[in-house]
């Protein structure tokens, strides 16, 4: 049976590889790479564009020699580009134009080296020219320019490559027909070539060097808790979004950074920050970002107020697609003087006890008695200070089986416990006497509650 000449109208898979990495189509032929860096080809092969050193055209895809480490792969009209993994730059096909960039005008119908450069970066075969970029982001051209395509200046071909101005930061390039365009750092689009059905996106006639004629830059704003600028990484491109502090205590402020990046091309005003009470954001305004910029500031939950607050940052800027970036910003702060579940300590005791590790919830009964009844404020003390407090008696008594220290003093309660903190003692229980058990030797200066005496170490 014969090869099928008959169009395909809806997309069909070819063959049952699975291993492609790179393709390209050119005019009736195609040039692809697989995973393995071999290079393939197939359609017409009049002037030896698959590059296979033979005459005839491939109805299925066929390997091109026996090389491998090919990394990128462009097919024009007539020719093809390619550049290997060790940057050296390849060509092939017709080349009655200069368009293979090998110093002459005779085609080849097997791959041959451009030049001996190892620093190419990308590639992009037209219809009789061809454009590269270098790892320095250069930009370079060769073949026809009757229509100025390459962008020299003048109309005058080349057979080999040559580079296009003196400006570097070019990303990405794209021959077309007589015409030519590229993309510049910062997002800029550059056109040049011919402009006879206004493809520069200007009225005029055609322009013989690279020029930004119909791209308006704009910043883009977007915020993220993530401090790399990455676009996929930030809290969300836009709408309104929301952020959930951790919760935390009366007087104990908490923050978290938030990094505004500029994904535009143009520079980013930031005019102004807006919060409400209970939050407060560290950003001077005005603000201002390059393209590609970023800066981070902080937004802190100031623990002025108890309960659950609810707020929103709004940032305004001169992005014309969001005037105002909105966070809605939430956090609980739990309060020294409220005891919503009735126990006896308060919420934001309760939460001290559990950063501390005990269960609140169902403490050990003597402890929690000791708290309720004995104490008046919480303050930090080590086993100096209580063994000097009693001029050196016999403060503490250890068992000698159980390794653990009975002391004989009353614990205090705290009333605010921003200073009540642990000292990695686990297993702490409390008799029905007031007395404290400590598994744990008697040797190291730890802090843990105030321990008051016949009085209390502190004033109520």
């Amino acid at each position: 049976m014969g090869p099928d000449f008959s169009y395909q109208i809806s997309p069909i898979q070819l063959g049952t590889d699975t291993g492609w990495l790179g393709f390209d189509a050119g005019n009736s032929f195609n040039v692809a790479i697989k995973a393995d860096g071999s290079l393939w080809s197939w359609g017409q092969n009049s002037y030896g564009q698959l590059g296979t050193g033979v005459s005839g055209n491939r109805y299925t895809p066929g390997r091109i020699g026996a090389l491998a480490g090919w990394a990128k792969v462009s097919a024009g009209d007539t020719h093809s580009l390619a550049i290997r993994s060790d940057g050296t730059l390849w060509a092939w096909g017709s080349n009655g134009t200069g368009k293979l960039g090998i110093g002459t005008t005779t085609g080849t119908n097997v791959p041959v080296p451009v030049g001996t450069d190892t620093d190419w970066l990308a590639v992009s075969a037209g219809y009789a020219h061809s454009l590269a970029l270098k790892t320095d982001g250069s930009l370079w051209a060769w073949g026809n320019n009757s229509r100025g395509q390459l962008g020299t200046g003048d109309t005058v071909s080349r057979l080999s490559p040559v580079r296009v101005g003196t400006a570097n930061g070019w990303q990405s390039v794209n021959a077309g027909n007589l015409h030519s365009s590229a993309v510049r750092s910062g997002g800029t689009v550059w056109l040049w070539g011919a402009n006879e059905g206004g493809e520069l996106g200007v009225s005029g006639g055609d322009r013989l060097e690279p020029s930004a004629v119909f791209y308006t830059p704009t910043p883009d704003i977007s915020v993220s808790t993530v401090a790399i600028p990455l676009h996929d990484s930030h809290l969300a491109v836009s709408g309104e979004q929301k952020y959930t502090f951790s919760s935390t205590t009366e007087g104990s402020p908490t923050s978290a950074n938030f990094t505004i990046f500029n994904h535009g091309s143009s520079t980013l005003q930031i005019s102004n920050v807006r919060t409400a009470p209970g939050f407060s954001a560290g950003l001077a305004v005005p603000a201002t970002l390059a393209p590609g910029g970023s800066v981070v500031f902080p937004v802190t939950l100031d623990a002025t107020r108890a309960g659950l607050l609810s707020e929103s940052l709004v940032l305004s800027s001169n992005d014309p697609d969001e005037a105002e970036f909105v966070i809605n910003l939430t956090g609980r702060v739990y309060s020294f003087t409220d005891d919503n579940d009735g126990d006896g300590l308060s919420d934001a005791a309760e939460v001290k006890l559990a950063e501390m590790g005990f269960r609140w919830d169902t403490p050990d009964p003597g402890l929690l008695a000791v708290l309720r009844a004995e104490g008046h404020r919480a303050g930090l003390v080590t086993e100096a200070v209580l063994r000097a407090a009693h001029q050196g008696g016999a403060l503490f008594k250890q068992n000698e089986v159980t390794r653990k220290a009975t002391f004989e003093l009353r614990l205090e309660k705290s009333t605010d416990l921003s200073d009540f903190i642990g000292a990695g003692i686990t297993g702490a229980s409390v008799d029905g006497g007031g007395r404290l058990l400590v598994p744990q030797p008697l040797d190291g200066q730890k802090s843990f509650f105030r321990f008051a005496t016949q009085s209390p170490l502190s004033t109520p």
